[in-house]
């Protein structure tokens, strides 16, 4: 039997974040497991950006347009690649699955995911074809596979939690609004005295400035570049961050989180979650609202992260997986039926 493959094509720069390239690399870590072997069709800044991905063979993407070969199944996750550029590359792949979070233009798709919180299939069914299987909300979320396994233990944790003692703050691979600063500002304002956690990406442009903040506040304040995102959320009390791809992580690990929007693409997410009550505020400023760390409030607490851990058991991926599959066998019977 032949090694299946799949071909992803996504972006990732200073601009405009890592989230496109660490959902496909979990997936295509998912797909390696099941005997796939995956191939990367990006831009060399991706590479640049995220060094991890260099566990994946990269093809020119001039090439791989000029060039196109046979394979099972093509995944894109880019802005800028829509129903044109799947519908070229329809002969060639076996499948298609796009991964969107703006449910806005036409694909020409088997699978579409968007895992945002809030989302329906109703969002999607008039821009896909009607064969299409439309994977929505943050059961779908692409999550590695450390966090479905330290779910358990996140959630024995924070019963035990009876004050917020070390908090999480994660604002993607860049912060450019420089959110980071303007969050421990906030917490030396009101007072706060426990552990910070603050990741930075590997090309955060900001750092300076933060470091140079921290040095001045009280707090045991501990900055990550490469971290284990699953150890910190799992012993923090509490995170700070953007309603984006970290945002399943959270809620994975129930971790009771304030949610800031930090780009244009994140407001649906944003709005969906402040309406459903699953962050702890609408911005930096509700960081001084009675509850969390002012006045702690436990039930108000657990309350929080039993909702956040009913969005999502982590297991995504494998979900996926089985769907792709089911896909794939799908088609090929239509394909044997015809013939």
């Amino acid at each position: 039997m032949s090694v299946r493959i799949a071909v992803f094509r996504f972006y990732a720069s200073h601009w405009r974040g890592a989230g496109h390239a660490m959902r496909c690399m979990t997936l295509a870590r998912e797909l390696t497991k099941s005997g796939w072997e995956c191939r990367f069709v990006t831009e060399p800044e991706s590479y640049e950006f995220v060094p991890a991905l260099k566990e994946f063979t990269r093809i020119d993407q001039d090439h791989f347009s000029a060039s196109p070969f046979p394979h099972d199944l093509l995944v894109v996750d880019h802005y800028d690649c829509g129903y044109d550029y799947e519908n070229r590359f329809r002969p060639f792949a076996g499948a298609i699955m796009a991964i969107d979070d703006l449910a806005n233009r036409r694909r020409d798709c088997d699978i579409l995911l968007d895992q945002a919180y809030g989302r329906t299939v109703g969002d999607y069914a008039r821009d896909v074809p009607k064969e299409c299987r439309i994977l929505v909300g943050p059961t779908y979320a692409l999550l590695r596979e450390e966090f479905s396994r330290r779910r358990e233990e996140a959630l024995a944790r924070r019963k035990a939690v009876v004050d917020i003692k070390r908090i999480f703050i994660n604002f993607g691979g860049n912060d450019q609004k420089n959110m980071i600063l303007a969050t421990i500002t906030k917490l030396t304002n009101i007072g706060y005295k426990g552990a910070i956690d603050v990741v930075f990406g590997v090309m955060a442009e900001h750092r300076e400035s933060v470091e140079s903040f921290a040095r001045s506040m009280p707090n045991e304040v501990v900055f990550h570049t490469s971290p284990d995102m699953a150890d910190l959320m799992v012993r923090a009390d509490m995170a700070v961050g953007a309603p984006a791809s970290t945002a399943w992580e959270r809620f994975c690990l129930g971790l009771p989180t304030l949610f800031v929007k930090t780009a244009d693409n994140q407001t649906f997410t944003h709005d969906a979650i402040l309406r459903d009550g699953l962050s702890l505020g609408e911005g930096i400023d509700d960081l001084s609202v009675k509850g969390m760390l002012v006045d702690f409030d436990r039930d108000y607490y657990m309350s929080c992260v039993k909702k956040c851990a009913g969005q999502t058991d982590g297991r995504g991926a494998q979900k996926i997986v089985s769907i792709i599959h089911e896909k794939l066998e799908e088609k090929n019977d239509l394909r044997q039926k015809a013939s």
